[in-house]
């Protein structure tokens, strides 16, 4: 009987995997967000690691677009850093032109007023 479950979970190990990939992206929880001519900053949590190659934007066509930051690597460090890391976007990188209207999906504590 060890032997059909052994064999059955291997088979089906590629299924679990692929379902896993099926799964949607988890957004990043927000301290805040500033959005200025220039781009979009959002304010993360962080224990002191975080880098702005540790996320990935996510633009959904629609109107208006919807962005959906996304942490692609976790910060592992251990540091208490209470106002979190400013990570700022160019709406370049975001894929709109300035001024255009659009949509964070990300839950937000916070919005910081532009300056």
């Amino acid at each position: 009987m060890k032997f059909v479950s052994t064999v059955l979970g291997a088979l089906l190990l590629p299924f679990s995997s692929a379902m896993a990939d099926l799964q949607p992206p988890r957004q990043e929880p927000l301290l805040g967000l500033r959005v200025s001519s220039k781009g979009i900053t959002y304010f993360v949590y962080t224990a002191g690691c975080t880098q702005k190659s540790d996320f990935e934007v996510y633009t959904l066509e629609s109107y208006p677009p919807q962005l959906n930051l996304v942490r692609i690597k976790p910060d592992t460090c251990d540091a208490y850093v209470p106002d979190g890391k400013a990570i700022f976007y160019r709406w370049e990188e975001v894929g709109l032109p300035r001024g255009f209207p659009f949509k964070v999906n990300n839950p937000v504590q916070n919005f910081v007023v532009p300056d």
